[in-house]
């Protein structure tokens, strides 16, 4: 299959594999603010997925489908930067096996999981499908 890719896309790109090559984690600190937006697409593309769970309304049987997104990884300083630049809240996972590594959860629902998806959108390669689903449906 070959893909197409028209000459803002190549740019977009060009500046995105920039910023993922040039910032160490002490960098990332002092980002502008479309750079953040363009490295949480990084690491949504790679670490992160957007869902649509079913939640409850108190004890009905009622509810509603609320967005959220989810970043794992094992480094606390990456999920502690997300939340402290986008909000949400960090978990600690708990551990499959012990000598696995600690991981840990970046969370964040509702409006601001959706105004997150419309402003990584246009930078995302792998998750630019349930991006679209998240935000039609």
């Amino acid at each position: 299959m070959r893909l197409l890719l028209t000459d803002a896309t190549c740019r977009m790109i060009d500046k995105y594999l920039e910023i993922l090559y040039n910032y160490s984690m002490n960098d990332i600190f002092f980002m502008n603010d479309r750079d953040k937006i363009i490295y949480l697409a990084g690491i949504i593309d790679g670490e992160g997925h957007f869902y649509r769970p079913f939640v409850k309304a108190g004890h009905r049987e009622s509810g509603y489908k609320e967005p959220r997104l989810v970043i794992a990884n094992t480094d606390k300083t990456l999920i502690d930067w997300l939340a402290s630049n986008f909000g949400g809240y960090v978990y600690a996972q708990k551990k499959q096996k012990a000598y696995y590594k600690q991981a840990y959860q970046w969370v964040i629902a509702g409006k601001r999981a959706t105004m997150i998806a419309s402003m990584v959108s246009p930078f995302l390669i792998v998750k630019r499908e349930q991006v679209k689903r998240l935000l039609t449906g």
